[in-house]
């Protein structure tokens, strides 16, 4: 039985997760898990509201080869944007219209599939092989919206100079939604920012409103990464610790 507990906190956000997996759900080579989590956004100087999400969802996993393997799941979700004071009472000077057109509470009920391909060496601690997902996940199986949403990502490892530990990574990664019979939301689109692109702010770059500057989010972005990974020379490598010299490159774009 695999367990996750989560808690992180910082100046505009606070976040709690828990779940927990068996990987043969009643004795068989079917993986089953279950996550709960709750995640809160502050005000800051990209974002001018509250936002916070709380849900939960199941997931099942059925190997089809040794490398090759299908997850499926459920997630409900609910989503509340809370816009201070009277910001949306302005025709959109205080506040993106896009913003509030999203506020108040939403129910998100969906349900997901996913292609995974691991050749890796080593989830942990990867020197060799290629770890591959495909997901596409419907969002309308009840609920207040619905969009189709697809990523997908691939990332191959392969040692460069086995004796000294350096491992060389490239990664390509990329997604797109589409709003089914209605536009996509602001929370539902993608936000990209420094977890993609290194050196940006969360949510750095991408389409933003003209006057408030918030970020809007869109619904296509692609992005990839070159990466030479190596051990710490001041530090033992039981420790987990790398360096790495890197390049990474992204584009978000297209918004409702």
């Amino acid at each position: 039985l695999n367990l996750r507990v989560a808690v992180g906190g910082g100046t505009n956000t606070q976040s709690y997760e828990f779940g927990f997996t068996d990987p043969y759900f009643l004795g068989r080579r079917i993986s089953a898990g279950v996550n709960v989590f709750r995640r809160v956004y502050n005000e800051n100087n990209f974002r001018s509201y509250d936002y916070d999400t709380t849900g939960g969802g199941l997931t099942f996993g059925f190997p089809i080869t040794e490398n090759f393997s299908i997850q499926t799941g459920y997630q409900l979700e609910v989503q509340n944007i809370d816009v201070e004071g009277d910001k949306c009472d302005g025709g959109g000077d205080d506040a993106s219209l896009a913003i509030c057109q999203a506020a108040g509470e939403t129910f998100v009920s969906s349900v997901l599939y996913s292609l995974i391909y691991d050749s890796l060496d080593n989830r942990l601690d990867p020197h060799d092989g290629i770890y591959a997902k495909f997901t596409q996940e419907f969002a309308g199986v009840g609920g207040d919206v619905a969009f189709l949403r697809t990523t997908g990502s691939a990332a191959y490892y392969r040692e460069i100079l086995p004796d000294r530990d350096i491992v060389g990574l490239v990664k390509v990664q990329g997604g797109h939604i589409v709003g089914v019979g209605e536009d996509v939301r602001l929370l539902d689109a993608f936000f990209k920012g420094g977890e993609t692109v290194r050196g940006f702010e969360s949510s750095g770059f991408g389409p933003r409103d003209a006057v408030t500057e918030d970020a809007l989010g869109g619904n296509v972005f692609a992005a990839a990464t070159a990466e030479v990974q190596f051990p710490l020379p001041v530090l033992p490598r039981d420790l987990g610790f790398k360096g790495a010299f890197f390049a990474d490159a992204g584009t978000l774009f297209d918004t409702d």
